[in-house]
């Protein structure tokens, strides 16, 4: 089932940001490590380089993508106490290309320090738009388990199944 999600264009970007640091990662570089979701998140990334204001997804992607945004907001919230300790010597950021990135989406951050104090607040509450948007998605009568079924993992072997 596909969901369709209407962004702004600065969100576009900043889900683009958190897209791109989960890429980044190494657990994420082969799409074999990922089973698959490597590619669902790279077919993501090429709609959101489009910009085209919606993003048309599965809705497994909607939960990806709300773990991507709750990844990358503790390397913002760190990421100018590591670029002021850096001094400009290195990047920032763990990711490779990180910085590189984030200056190509948002050129304001190469002049102004203070972008990344007006960004994450609209970057929470995106995170928690994507977050509500998987709970109904999950709790949608489309997407339950067959009765008598539970929802619980194998090793909660206390829960009923």
């Amino acid at each position: 089932m596909a969901v369709s999600i209407d962004l702004a264009d600065r969100e576009s970007r900043l889900l683009q940001l958190a897209v791109f640091y989960l890429l980044g990662h190494p657990r994420w570089q082969s799409d074999r490590a990922t089973g698959g979701r490597r590619q669902e998140l790279l077919d993501v990334q090429a709609q959101l380089e489009a910009r085209t204001g919606t993003l048309r997804v599965n809705t497994s992607s909607v939960a990806l993508l709300d773990s991507a945004l709750g990844r990358v907001l503790p390397e913002l919230k760190t990421y100018d106490m590591l670029a002021a300790a850096s001094a400009g010597k290195r990047d920032a950021s763990t990711v490779e290309g990180f910085d590189e990135e984030m200056r190509r989406l948002f050129p304001e951050s190469a002049s102004n320090p203070d972008w990344i104090d007006d960004a994450l607040p609209e970057l929470v509450e995106l995170r928690r738009d994507f977050a509500r948007t998987a709970r109904q998605i999950k709790s949608s009568p489309a997407t339950e388990a067959p009765s008598g079924q539970s929802d619980a993992p194998k090793w909660q072997f206390w829960k009923r199944r």
